[in-house]
């Protein structure tokens, strides 16, 4: 600055700030903030901007699964889900700034929320990356493989045993069934260490349901 200044003006956001003629000012706020310089000879003016660094927080959610769907503790951010299940990605940012989220198996996403049907090529690392004039920042939130959905809880010997019992009694019951001319489907369902099986008299043409787990193996008597 000219040392013969008479005056100096600032105006943060367009406006005039009277009392302030100082040679330099100090900002809270992003805003272009103007400086005008006077003396006898007229007047220069010269503007700035003024920004915040950039900031990102990166989220995720799977539908119809409260929280983020893992089992048990882990390390950073992550959500767990299985094939076929939907999840969204999403990135907060200061206002004004954009944003790319990146990840296995998509296509980048630009200042819009990600969702995918998860594949098994989808697994690892979504990145959110803010940027601004001031430079860019990342966070990144990690896509698991989730549990079985809706499996049971491990059964304790006791209940084995029963399985085992009500299990042989419906084979026995099967077989009187099939030498009555019948057709029966026996699904066995092998499910954390626990057998369960299940009886449906069906016709021979007509689908078997499918359940939660998928059957380990399939007998047809």
């Amino acid at each position: 600055m000219n040392a013969n200044l008479t005056n100096i003006t600032w105006s943060p956001g367009g406006t005039t700030q009277a009392g302030v003629t100082s040679a330099s000012l100090t900002v809270t706020k992003t805003k272009t903030y103007t400086c005008t310089a006077a003396n006898d000879c007229g007047s220069v003016t010269a503007s700035t901007v003024v920004r915040n660094t950039p900031a990102v927080n990166v989220t995720g959610s799977v539908a119809g699964i409260p929280g983020n769907g893992c089992s048990g503790a882990g390390s950073g951010k992550r959500i767990c889900a299985i094939v076929g299940m939907s999840v969204t990605i999403r990135c907060a940012v200061s206002p004004g700034d954009t944003y790319t989220i990146t990840g296995p198996g998509v296509s980048p996403s630009n200042n819009q929320r990600l969702t995918l049907t998860v594949a098994d090529n989808n697994y690892g690392d979504f990145t959110c990356t803010s940027t601004n004039s001031c430079g860019s920042i990342t966070d990144t939130i990690r896509l698991e493989r989730a549990d079985c959905i809706g499996s049971p809880t491990p059964a304790s010997n006791t209940q084995n045993y029963l399985n085992f019992v009500i299990g042989l009694s419906i084979f026995i019951l099967a077989l009187l069934i099939a030498v009555a001319g019948q057709s029966v489907i026996i699904t066995v369902l092998f499910v954390n260490w626990s057998k369960k099986i299940n009886l449906s008299k069906k016709d021979k043409n007509e689908d078997i349901p499918m359940q939660a787990c998928e059957p380990y193996e399939l007998h047809r008597f």
